[in-house]
Order: C-alpha cells, then structure tokens, then sequence
C-alpha cells in the first residue's frame, strides 16, 4: 500500500531492517496496520529514510525527472523531486499515469529523446537555469 500523498511502495521486512530503527519499525507497522497513510510520522519515516530525499541534491550528473499527471504519485512531490536534484529537468507527461512510458508515449519519447539530444550535446540547461 502507498502512504504519504500515495507514492510509495510499502517496506520490505529487509529494506526496513537495514534502514530503520527498532522504534521505527514499530511505528511504521503499526500505521501500516492502521492503514493510517496519510499520518505525518509515516510520511516522515518513508520520505525521510526510506525514500531518501535528503540525497536527492548529491546527484550531480543530468537528470530527467518524469512522471505523469495521472498517475499514482502527486505530480508537486515529483517536481520537488526535481527541485532537490541540482541538474535536473522535470516533465510530467500531460496524459499519462505512472506508465507514460506506455500510456503516453509520444510525449513521454520526445521529451526523453530531447533529454538525451541536449546532453550528448552538451546543450542541456536545467529547470534552474
């Protein structure tokens, strides 16, 4: 199940043991049960240790942040995402879901063609820039 604003994948017993606390482990199964997904402190837990937002500004090299409009993610979360990555780009494709790889390819290709285009030749720009 996802949690938050519904972007997440749930833990795996594994991915919880090696990023978690005995305490937030806990936590996290106790409002997993609850189905509580939208309670601040799980958010917190998957965005802050499972998803990792914190290392999102590390990535240095051109990033093509996607998402689509439809889908499963909230589209502000995915530019955040982008925000946060230093040499990012962000698209979200107008018609797609979480699959615009195949339910809105024709924007989903020319913007990651694009992407691609501008980076090989030294011609990408940031949404920062």
């Amino acid at each position: 199940m996802a949690a938050g604003a519904r972007n997440y994948a749930p833990c795996s017993e594994q991915v919880k043991k090696r990023l978690y606390t005995v305490q937030d482990i806990k936590t996290y199964d106790s409002l997993d049960r609850l189905k509580l997904y939208e309670a601040p402190k799980y958010h917190d837990l998957l965005k802050d240790k499972s998803y990792t937002w914190n290392r999102l500004p590390n990535i240095k090299v051109p990033t093509l942040v996607t998402g689509g409009m439809y889908g499963e993610r909230n589209a502000e979360d995915i530019k955040q995402e982008g925000k946060l990555i230093p040499n990012s780009r962000t698209y979200l494709c107008p018609n797609g879901s979480r699959l615009s790889i195949s339910d809105n390819q024709q924007n989903y290709f020319a913007n990651l063609v694009t992407f691609l285009k501008d980076v090989e030749n030294n011609k990408f720009i940031s949404d920062k820039e």
